[in-house]
């Protein structure tokens, strides 16, 4: 399970990276949402997931450059 989550993660750090916007458009949230559910998150730990990522970094663009620790502070407290 502890593996899952790593290979989630780190799916979502390469979705992200691909992001060029500045800001949290609709349309980057939709591909986190929609990369995440594909790596087999649910849908409340993608949200919660994506509302972490927002509230630390509120331009998307920011989050393009997390490392992995950063990406799994991100994590916590997602179910």
């Amino acid at each position: 399970m502890k593996w899952h989550k790593i290979v989630l993660i780190l799916g979502i750090g390469i979705l992200l990276s691909a992001c060029s916007n500045a800001d949290w458009k609709k349309a980057d949230k939709d591909k986190l949402m929609k990369r995440c559910m594909e790596e087999g998150g649910t849908k409340s730990y993608c949200k919660c997931y994506l509302s972490n990522a927002m509230k630390a970094y509120p331009n998307a663009k920011d989050v393009e450059e997390l490392d992995f620790e950063a990406a799994v502070e991100l994590s916590i407290n997602c179910e």
